[in-house]
């Protein structure tokens, strides 16, 4: 089911551009590609290196998208927690947002609700009480912008029901 689920989300997210983040928060993630993942010095760029595909997933922690791309601050093993280390003759390294999700954490069946903008009182766009799977486009100080898996909606949650973990539930 999660195979499904992780192919759901690399087809939802391939197609979605990310908009210029506003923010210099960082947010934590997970690699949902199934086949080996590369990552770049720079947006569309040369290849630092290549992540193989490991059955425990990777988390990333990310500290700005732009333009279909994230920056990536760190990358490791979900179940180990072992730092990835990737050289990189710019000092960064970048991610193409179609390779990022994460799972919501509303366990006790709380609603979300995407909005269309970040803000409580913007307009809902879609609303749900189960545990969901939902690809990244974009985020910033308590909001991460998402498009559902089924690329019907597209809009902003509250970040603190994002849950970075391929493995397991988040506290």
């Amino acid at each position: 089911m999660k195979k499904l689920l992780t192919m759901l989300l690399i087809l939802c997210c391939a197609t979605q551009t990310v908009a210029r983040n506003n923010s210099d928060n960082s947010i934590d993630v997970f690699i949902i590609d199934d086949t080996p993942t590369n990552v770049r010095e720079q947006p569309n760029g040369k290849i630092a290196g290549k992540l193989p595909v490991i059955d425990t997933g990777y988390i990333v922690e990310l500290d700005e998208c732009q333009k279909g791309w994230c920056s990536v601050i760190d990358i490791r093993e979900a179940a180990e927690d072992k730092e990835i280390k990737i050289k990189s003759t710019t000092g960064k390294l970048w991610l193409h947002h179609s390779v990022l999700g994460f799972h919501t954490r509303n366990y006790g069946k709380q609603k979300i609700t995407i909005r269309n903008k970040p803000q409580n009182n913007a307009p809902a766009v879609y609303s749900f009480n189960e545990e969901q799977s939902l690809c990244l486009l974009d985020f910033n100080d308590n909001w991460a912008k998402v498009k559902t898996w089924d690329s019907k909606h597209t809009g902003w949650i509250e970040r603190k029901w994002v849950c970075e973990n391929p493995l397991t539930t988040c506290p």
